[in-house]
């Protein structure tokens, strides 16, 4: 995830997101997809990224550094335990991307075999 723009993005192909709507359109006004890019662009409220930055600060994951300038800037880089925690999440998006057909199959076999149980 980065900022462009003011609003953090995800590498939705990277992430291995399969449920990505059609470029230029809003889904629930909460993402976009940026036409002729392979990102998503998801708008979080100050108050979670703040919340969400905080933890991530905390636990060690990212470290924040302050400068003394008008206005104040503040940067956040990963740490070392953040580096090798993305490193983990993009094993995961490939095992996911790997496996997307396996699972797809899986659900609609599961959803056939119940899909009584759900209609009642």
């Amino acid at each position: 995830m980065w900022e462009r723009d003011g609003h953090q993005v995800a590498g939705a192909r990277e992430a291995g997101v399969d449920d990505v709507p059609d470029p230029g359109r809003s889904r629930g006004g909460d993402h976009r997809v940026v036409p002729g890019q392979h990102h998503v662009v998801f708008r979080v409220s100050q108050r979670m990224l703040t919340l969400t930055t905080k933890r991530l600060w905390r636990d060690g994951i990212i470290e924040r550094i302050a400068y003394p300038t008008i206005p104040p800037q503040v940067e956040y880089r990963l740490t070392t335990t953040g580096r090798s925690l993305a490193e983990t999440i993009l094993v995961l998006a490939g095992w996911s991307r790997e496996h997307k057909g396996v699972i797809a199959a899986a659900r609609q076999q599961w959803d056939a075999e119940h899909a009584s149980a759900n209609q009642a």
